[in-house]
C-alpha cells in the first residue's frame, strides 16, 4: 500500500471533524499531483 492510500485509509477511519476533510482532501490534492508527474515523466520519456 502507498503512503497515499495509508492517508486516504486513515482519513476514512476519522470521526466527521474538519481534520477529516483536510485529510481527505490532502489525499485528493496529492492524487492530482501523482497523475501530473505521470504526465510529465512521459513527456519526458518520449522527449
Amino acid at each position: 500500500m502507498s503512503n497515499l492510500e495509508k492517508i486516504k485509509q486513515i482519513a476514512e477511519q476519522m470521526p466527521d471533524s474538519p481534520e477529516r476533510e483536510q485529510a481527505l482532501q490532502a489525499y485528493e490534492n496529492l492524487k492530482i499531483f501523482e497523475v501530473i508527474a505521470d504526465c510529465f515523466e512521459k513527456i519526458i520519456s518520449e522527449g
